[in-house]
Protein backbone atom coordinates (compact mmCIF):
# COMPACT_ATOMS: atom_id res chain seq x y z
CA UNK A 1 0.00 0.00 0.00
CA UNK A 2 1.09 3.52 -0.80
CA UNK A 3 -0.01 6.46 1.37
CA UNK A 4 -1.86 9.11 -0.62
CA UNK A 5 -2.37 11.68 2.11
CA UNK A 6 -3.19 12.25 5.75
CA UNK A 7 -6.04 14.38 7.04
CA UNK A 8 -5.38 15.60 10.57
CA UNK A 9 -8.51 17.36 11.74
CA UNK A 10 -6.87 18.83 14.83
CA UNK A 11 -3.49 19.73 13.35
CA UNK A 12 -4.45 21.08 9.93
CA UNK A 13 -5.98 24.55 10.38
CA UNK A 14 -7.00 24.78 6.70
CA UNK A 15 -8.91 21.49 6.99
CA UNK A 16 -10.52 22.67 10.22
CA UNK A 17 -11.61 25.91 8.50
CA UNK A 18 -13.07 23.88 5.63
CA UNK A 19 -15.06 21.79 8.10
CA UNK A 20 -16.22 24.93 9.92
CA UNK A 21 -17.33 26.60 6.66
CA UNK A 22 -19.31 23.50 5.66
CA UNK A 23 -20.83 23.34 9.13
CA UNK A 24 -22.02 26.95 8.90
CA UNK A 25 -23.31 26.41 5.34
CA UNK A 26 -25.34 23.39 6.44
CA UNK A 27 -26.75 25.31 9.41
CA UNK A 28 -27.73 28.25 7.19
CA UNK A 29 -29.31 25.93 4.60
CA UNK A 30 -31.42 24.20 7.24
CA UNK A 31 -32.54 27.50 8.76
CA UNK A 32 -33.43 28.72 5.24
CA UNK A 33 -35.50 25.55 4.77
CA UNK A 34 -37.26 26.27 8.06
CA UNK A 35 -37.99 29.85 6.94
CA UNK A 36 -39.36 28.56 3.63
CA UNK A 37 -41.62 26.08 5.42
CA UNK A 38 -42.96 28.80 7.69
CA UNK A 39 -43.55 31.11 4.70
CA UNK A 40 -45.43 28.28 2.97
CA UNK A 41 -47.81 28.04 5.90
CA UNK A 42 -46.44 25.20 8.00
CA UNK A 43 -47.84 25.83 11.47
CA UNK A 44 -45.10 26.01 14.11
CA UNK A 45 -45.55 24.38 17.47
CA UNK A 46 -46.01 26.59 20.51
CA UNK A 47 -42.69 28.01 21.67
CA UNK A 48 -41.78 28.16 25.37
CA UNK A 49 -38.78 27.92 27.66
CA UNK A 50 -39.50 24.21 28.16
CA UNK A 51 -39.60 23.77 24.37
CA UNK A 52 -36.20 25.48 24.00
CA UNK A 53 -34.69 23.31 26.76
CA UNK A 54 -36.14 20.20 25.11
CA UNK A 55 -34.62 21.24 21.74
CA UNK A 56 -31.22 21.80 23.36
CA UNK A 57 -31.39 18.44 25.15
CA UNK A 58 -32.46 16.64 21.97
CA UNK A 59 -29.60 18.24 20.05
CA UNK A 60 -27.05 17.18 22.67
CA UNK A 61 -28.50 13.66 22.72
CA UNK A 62 -28.37 13.44 18.91
CA UNK A 63 -24.65 14.25 18.92
CA UNK A 64 -23.91 11.61 21.57
CA UNK A 65 -26.00 9.01 19.73
CA UNK A 66 -24.18 9.99 16.52
CA UNK A 67 -20.82 9.08 18.08
CA UNK A 68 -22.20 5.84 19.52
CA UNK A 69 -23.36 4.87 16.02
CA UNK A 70 -19.83 5.61 14.73
CA UNK A 71 -18.50 3.29 17.44
CA UNK A 72 -20.94 0.53 16.54
CA UNK A 73 -20.11 0.87 12.84
CA UNK A 74 -16.36 0.79 13.54
CA UNK A 75 -16.92 -2.48 15.43
CA UNK A 76 -19.18 -3.89 12.72
CA UNK A 77 -16.88 -2.97 9.83
CA UNK A 78 -13.61 -3.66 11.66
CA UNK A 79 -14.58 -6.94 13.29
CA UNK A 80 -14.79 -8.20 16.87
CA UNK A 81 -11.27 -7.18 17.93
CA UNK A 82 -11.80 -3.54 17.02
CA UNK A 83 -11.24 -1.15 19.91
CA UNK A 84 -13.14 2.12 19.85
CA UNK A 85 -12.51 5.13 22.02
CA UNK A 86 -14.65 8.20 22.51
CA UNK A 87 -13.68 11.71 23.44
CA UNK A 88 -14.08 15.43 22.96
CA UNK A 89 -11.56 17.90 21.63
CA UNK A 90 -11.72 21.47 20.35
CA UNK A 91 -15.50 21.54 20.85
CA UNK A 92 -16.09 18.31 18.93
CA UNK A 93 -17.17 14.88 20.10
CA UNK A 94 -15.51 11.98 18.34
CA UNK A 95 -15.32 8.22 18.09
CA UNK A 96 -12.04 6.73 16.94
CA UNK A 97 -10.56 3.33 16.23
CA UNK A 98 -6.89 4.31 16.05
CA UNK A 99 -4.80 2.31 13.59
CA UNK A 100 -7.82 0.42 12.23
CA UNK A 101 -7.51 -0.01 8.45
CA UNK A 102 -10.72 -0.43 6.46
CA UNK A 103 -11.49 -0.70 2.78
CA UNK A 104 -12.59 2.73 1.56
CA UNK A 105 -16.23 1.72 1.09
CA UNK A 106 -16.46 0.41 4.63
CA UNK A 107 -14.94 3.60 5.97
CA UNK A 108 -17.46 5.71 4.07
CA UNK A 109 -20.22 3.67 5.75
CA UNK A 110 -18.63 4.40 9.15
CA UNK A 111 -18.31 8.10 8.27
CA UNK A 112 -21.78 8.68 6.81
CA UNK A 113 -23.87 6.07 8.65
CA UNK A 114 -24.55 8.19 11.75
CA UNK A 115 -25.56 11.19 9.66
CA UNK A 116 -28.14 9.16 7.76
CA UNK A 117 -29.43 7.16 10.73
CA UNK A 118 -29.67 10.01 13.23
CA UNK A 119 -31.23 12.41 10.72
CA UNK A 120 -33.81 9.76 9.80
CA UNK A 121 -34.58 9.25 13.50
CA UNK A 122 -34.94 13.01 14.01
CA UNK A 123 -37.36 13.23 11.09
CA UNK A 124 -39.50 10.30 12.25
CA UNK A 125 -39.56 11.36 15.88
CA UNK A 126 -39.99 15.07 15.21
CA UNK A 127 -42.59 14.90 12.46
CA UNK A 128 -44.42 11.59 12.76
CA UNK A 129 -44.39 11.17 16.53
CA UNK A 130 -44.22 14.69 17.99
CA UNK A 131 -45.69 16.71 15.09
CA UNK A 132 -43.10 19.42 15.76
CA UNK A 133 -41.86 20.82 12.43
CA UNK A 134 -39.90 23.75 13.87
CA UNK A 135 -38.17 21.62 16.48
CA UNK A 136 -37.45 19.00 13.81
CA UNK A 137 -35.85 21.55 11.47
CA UNK A 138 -33.79 23.01 14.31
CA UNK A 139 -32.66 19.57 15.49
CA UNK A 140 -31.74 18.61 11.92
CA UNK A 141 -29.87 21.89 11.48
CA UNK A 142 -27.84 21.40 14.63
CA UNK A 143 -27.13 17.73 14.03
CA UNK A 144 -26.30 18.07 10.35
CA UNK A 145 -23.99 21.02 10.98
CA UNK A 146 -22.16 18.80 13.47
CA UNK A 147 -21.62 16.18 10.73
CA UNK A 148 -19.40 18.41 8.58
CA UNK A 149 -16.16 16.62 9.51
CA UNK A 150 -17.62 13.25 8.56
CA UNK A 151 -18.87 14.65 5.26
CA UNK A 152 -15.46 16.15 4.44
CA UNK A 153 -13.65 12.91 5.29
CA UNK A 154 -16.04 10.82 3.16
CA UNK A 155 -15.69 13.29 0.29
CA UNK A 156 -11.89 13.12 0.42
CA UNK A 157 -11.89 9.31 0.43
CA UNK A 158 -13.98 9.32 -2.75
CA UNK A 159 -12.22 12.31 -4.35
CA UNK A 160 -8.72 10.81 -4.14
CA UNK A 161 -10.02 7.31 -4.95
CA UNK A 162 -8.48 5.78 -1.87
CA UNK A 163 -8.57 2.00 -1.59
CA UNK A 164 -7.96 1.86 2.17
CA UNK A 165 -8.44 4.25 5.08
CA UNK A 166 -6.66 4.13 8.41
CA UNK A 167 -8.18 5.89 11.41
CA UNK A 168 -5.46 7.86 13.15
CA UNK A 169 -7.40 9.06 16.16
CA UNK A 170 -7.00 12.68 15.04
CA UNK A 171 -8.06 12.08 11.46
CA UNK A 172 -7.46 9.58 8.70
CA UNK A 173 -4.71 8.33 6.42
CA UNK A 174 -5.64 7.41 2.85
CA UNK A 175 -3.91 4.64 0.93
CA UNK A 176 -3.88 3.24 -2.61
CA UNK A 177 -3.19 -0.35 -3.49
CA UNK A 178 0.13 -0.83 -5.27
Amino acid sequence: MREICELDLFGDRALLRRVLHLSVALLVACVALLAALLLCGVAPERLSLAWLVACAAATAASLVVHELVHGALFRLMGGPGTRVRFGARDGMLYAAAPDLVLRAGRFVVVALGPTLLVDAAILVLGLAVLDAPVATCLALAMHLSGCAGDLVFAHEVVRVRADFVQDSGAGIRLFAED
